[in-house]
């Protein structure tokens, strides 16, 4: 574990990530940090984590084989059900 002391205003950097974390205020046992990090990486507190949830894992480089017949699926499901609900 790396252990760092920042002061507010001050930031640390996560380029394999990328992410910056930024130290927002601190006081009576309460430390507010801002995260900027890109929208495919998930940032969670640690008591929202599911129990059975894997540990953090790189997300693919490449999308899978298949990722155009997945979404023209969901889309048909979409409209599927979205006729559905015009139709009642």
């Amino acid at each position: 574990m790396l252990v760092l002391s920042r002061r507010a205003d001050e930031k640390i950097l996560l380029p394999s990530v990328p992410a910056v974390i930024k130290v927002i205020s601190s006081g009576s046992g309460v430390v507010r940090l801002g995260i900027e990090a890109p929208a495919h990486v998930p940032i969670l507190r640690e008591e929202l984590r599911r129990p059975d949830a894997a540990p953090w894992q790189e997300p693919p480089a490449e999308p899978p084989a298949n990722l155009r017949h997945l979404i023209r699926n969901r889309f048909h499901n979409l409209g599927l059900g979205l006729s559905l609900c015009a139709s009642s």
